[in-house]
């Protein structure tokens, strides 16, 4: 529990992270959960994208658990009624580095990856992180 205290979280959550080359269209699929998923209290969505272009590489994770805080109080104050308001987190482009996806699960043990396979060769990166991430957890993929 003090991992998610660090941040300003008071409970664990789950976290599903999409990745894949660019242009495999994982912030499609993510806006597409976005729209089918809303209705479910407690879920929330991130294009890291998005974030990453405001921020440095070295902040991309501190500004994941920023946003991580900031959709907890949002959700506490429409749901104050609710224990656990925000319970799971659908992130897409994120992590970049096997440093992030280290910290990543340290954070949320929990985590799982998919990876939206693309023809772009064994060579990518992002690629070889969904094997070192297969590798760590003993898990499969959606590859």
């Amino acid at each position: 529990m003090e991992k998610y205290k660090e941040i300003g979280l008071s409970h664990p959550i789950g976290m599903t992270l999409i990745i894949g080359p660019n242009n495999s269209h994982s912030s499609t699929l993510l806006a597409g959960l976005r729209r089918t998923v809303t209705f479910v209290r407690g879920f929330a969505f991130l294009n890291m994208d998005e974030s990453l272009n405001l921020l440095k590489p070295e902040d991309a994770l501190s500004g994941f658990f920023q946003f991580l805080r900031h959709q907890h109080d949002e959700l506490k104050k429409t749901n104050y009624d609710a224990p656990k308001a925000f319970r799971h987190a659908v992130v897409s482009n994120l992590p970049k580095t096997s440093d992030q996806m280290e910290r990543l699960l340290e954070f949320c043990p929990g985590l799982r990856l998919a990876y939206i396979n693309a023809s772009h060769g064994d060579a990518d990166e992002a690629y070889n992180l969904a094997m070192e991430f297969r590798e760590i957890t003993k898990t499969n993929l959606f590859l």
